[in-house]
C-alpha cells in the first residue's frame, strides 16, 4: 500500500518537475495565469496516464510517456505560450535530463536499503530538492539561453536532445543498454 502510494505520487511530482521546469526554461512567466494552465495540463495529463495505467499497466505508461507527456508539453509552450518550437523542445529535453540525477539518487537509496519504498522517497526527496534548485538558481539563465537564435538554442540543446534519444531507443523501448 505504502509502496503503491509512494509511486502514484513519485509519478505526479515527475509530471509537475517536467512540466514546470519545462515552462520556467522556455521563459514563461511565473504568475497565477501561467501557473493554473500548467496545473491544468497535469491533470488532464496526469489523468490520461491513470487510465493507460488502470487499463494496461505501468510499462506501457513508459512507453507512450512521450505522448502522453512530452509531446502535449511541447505543444503547449508553442500554442498556449507562444515559444518557439526549437525552445520547446529544448526545454522540454533538458528537463528530461535533469529529472535523471533524482533517479539515479532513487536508486543509490534501493541498492543501500533493499527496498522499493526507499527507492521512492528517496527519488521523491531529491527530486523536490533538485526541482528548487534548478528553478532557483538555473531557470532564468536557461530561459535567456532558450530564448537567442536558433543556431545557439540547437548548440546548446542538443546535448540535452541526445541523451533523451538514446534514454529512449536504449534503455526504455529495448534493453539495448543493459543486454551488452
Amino acid at each position: 500500500m505504502i509502496e503503491t502510494g509512494l509511486f502514484f505520487l513519485l509519478s505526479a511530482a515527475l509530471l509537475l518537475f517536467g512540466v514546470f521546469l519545462s515552462a520556467a526554461f522556455s521563459g514563461v512567466r511565473q504568475n497565477k495565469r501561467n501557473a493554473l494552465i500548467c496545473l491544468a495540463f497535469c491533470a488532464v495529463s496526469g489523468a490520461a496516464q491513470i487510465l493507460l495505467y488502470m487499463s494496461t499497466g505501468e510499462d506501457p505508461v513508459r512507453k507512450f510517456y512521450p505522448i502522453l507527456v512530452h509531446l502535449p508539453t511541447v505543444l503547449l509552450l508553442r500554442t498556449v505560450f507562444g515559444k518557439r518550437l526549437i525552445t520547446s523542445i529544448a526545454a522540454v529535453t533538458t528537463s528530461y535530463l535533469l529529472c535523471q540525477p533524482a533517479k539515479w539518487i532513487g536508486l543509490l537509496g534501493h541498492t543501500l536499503f533493499q527496498s522499493q519504498v526507499a527507492e521512492y522517497a528517496v527519488h521523491l526527496i531529491s527530486l523536490t530538492a533538485g526541482a528548487f534548485l534548478f528553478l532557483r538558481y538555473l531557470a532564468e539563465t536557461l530561459a535567456e539561453v532558450f530564448g537567442k537564435d536558433t543556431r545557439s538554442v540547437c548548440i546548446f540543446g542538443i546535448t540535452p536532445a541526445a541523451y533523451y534519444l538514446f534514454d529512449y531507443v536504449a534503455v526504455v523501448y529495448n534493453d539495448w543498454l543493459y543486454s551488452v
